[in-house]
């Protein structure tokens, strides 16, 4: 065995989960806010309604500090240790299957977690448009 190696694959099993984020992470803000955010390899923010001076509502995760980027950071940390950590929690015996298990379950959290963040966001900065096209709590 090699030191330091992890013969359980939780550090694989992060790092595809923190790849599937990034990778999705804009996707993701472009279907909540309805803002023009879209794949990385399609154009990224190039589209988000952030940087049209003309519109008077503004993606509140490229507008926002704190909900854009520092809660985000928190919800990629935190689905990266339930991903982590979700696999002492299975007891599935092939590490294929509670490798996929960890992956989802940190997904589901991260993607659970940012719709709140979301809906918040959207809430605070009075935008319009959240995943349903109209957002309101009244």
């Amino acid at each position: 065995m090699i030191p330091g190696f992890c013969p359980d694959h939780r550090h694989l099993s992060v790092a595809v989960t923190l790849c599937i984020l990034l990778i999705t992470l804009a996707p993701f803000c472009g279907w909540v806010f309805h803002c023009g955010c879209i794949w990385p390899w399609a154009g990224l923010d190039r589209y988000c309604n952030f940087y049209d001076n003309n519109q008077k509502d503004h993606c509140p995760w490229c507008t926002s500090f704190v909900f854009g980027y520092l809660i985000t950071a928190l919800l990629i940390f935190i689905s990266g240790f339930v991903t982590w950590h979700c696999s002492n929690l299975i007891t599935v015996t092939k590490q294929r299957s509670r490798a996929f298990i960890s992956i989802a379950v940190g997904l589901l959290v991260f993607y659970c977690l940012s719709v709140i963040n979301a809906g918040i966001a959207a809430t605070i900065m009075e935008y319009p448009y959240f995943i349903f096209k109209i957002w309101s709590f009244f």
